[in-house]
């Protein structure tokens, strides 16, 4: 084990929840990534940048197997641009020979957010399972 997944062991992410951004979970005992709620943060390169670093180091030394749980209820164009991003990203995951899924989760009435979640799917190379939930 390098220094690195050592020190990940014992170091979860965490960016706490708003009402205009998104809950972000790093736990590294289950090797779960989840991101939830709204995000319309007022200025999306300040809050997103620090993700979009944590994600960057993340991939270069990932677990064997990595899960991205993404359940949305709102984001605007902005926020959808660092989403791709950070999806896109999560494929240097695979190149490391690691595995990686990413569980996109909506309401089952939710129809934008399902679409969302299609279009990700079909943007991306990675394992990506929409996933149908009650309200």
């Amino acid at each position: 084990m390098d220094q690195s997944d050592e020190y990940r062991q014992f170091s979860p992410f965490r960016v706490d929840k708003t009402p205009k951004s998104p809950g972000i979970q790093y736990n590294p005992n289950t090797n779960i990534i989840s991101i939830t709620g709204i995000s319309v943060p007022e200025d999306h390169v300040s809050f997103y940048n620090p993700i979009i670093a944590w994600f960057e180091a993340f991939i270069q030394s990932p677990p064997d197997h990595t899960t991205v749980i993404v359940q949305m209820e709102y984001f605007n164009t902005s926020s959808s641009k660092y989403f791709l991003r950070i999806f896109r990203m999560l494929q240097g995951i695979l190149d490391k020979g690691k595995s990686v899924e990413v569980i996109w989760i909506y309401e089952e009435d939710d129809w934008d957010m399902r679409e969302c979640g299609a279009d990700y799917q079909s943007l991306v190379n990675i394992p990506f399972t929409l996933k149908e939930v009650k309200e």
